[in-house]
């Protein structure tokens, strides 16, 4: 729907990566415009894997964030 009215824009995502990789506990902290994106972000990185944080040779888990933006090709 977005694509064919043209529309771009961005999201400001939170979430956890778990000691096992996984991602967890996803927020939108901004959006534009409005929620049009939200849910795909959402879908996005609930699907991403990462290389645990380390601490004392340990994996811990570690809160960060990222923008995605919603660009046409």
């Amino acid at each position: 729907s977005a694509r064919r009215r043209n529309v771009t824009g961005s999201v400001d995502i939170g979430f956890t990566v778990m000691g096992n990789g996984v991602v967890s506990d996803v927020i939108i902290i901004d959006s534009t415009p409005g929620t049009v994106f939200n849910q795909a972000a959402i879908d996005a990185v609930s699907q991403w894997r990462f290389e645990p944080s380390l601490q004392d040779g340990e994996p811990v888990k570690k809160r960060t964030a990222v923008r995605l933006a919603f660009n046409l090709q």
